[in-house]
């Protein structure tokens, strides 16, 4: 008799931990706010920081968060990550959503420019999650640094 008491409070309580555990992962994947979700998106599936973030030595600096300059070389030449904050004269505080959805959508800029590798192209992605992902970037603190240009590599075309 004793076991079975014992058996069915510890399957109460596993019931208990499971269905608490299902429900704060749901809020974890699916934040109610906009730049919520779009910072799960951003920070934790996508890991736009890595990229788009400035380094002190190996660590991301954090004081910099989004504000781009990472070099990456390549046989086409040398590429720099773009400043995603909405700084006005060195981010991306002059585009528009629809502008930041045709880029992460087709790899092309406002200015008619191509989005160069690593960057990929996010042609599957549901609009409700670009909304978010711009709600969560437009909400950061604007950042003044301005990336340098791309390099071709020696006998390439320019831009």
């Amino acid at each position: 008799m004793r076991v079975k008491a014992v058996a069915v409070v510890l399957a109460v309580c596993a019931c208990a931990l499971g269905v608490a555990m299902g429900s704060s992962v749901r809020r974890a994947a699916s934040p109610r706010s906009a730049v919520a979700r779009g910072e799960y998106l951003v920070n934790a599936v996508a890991g736009c920081g890595h990229c788009h973030t400035p380094r002190k030595g190996e660590e991301l600096d954090k004081s910099r968060w989004m504000a781009g300059g990472t070099e990456f070389k390549s046989k086409a030449g040398t590429i720099y990550s773009a400043n995603l904050t909405p700084d006005r004269e060195t981010g991306r505080g002059k585009w528009t959503e629809k502008q930041f959805v045709r880029a992460m959508r087709e790899g092309v800029t406002p200015e008619g420019g191509k989005l160069m590798a690593p960057m990929p192209r996010y042609d599957r992605i549901t609009d409700r999650d670009l909304h978010a992902m711009w709600a969560y970037l437009r909400s950061l603190k604007p950042i003044r640094n301005k990336v340098p240009e791309r390099q071709p590599a020696q006998g390439q075309a320019g831009k």
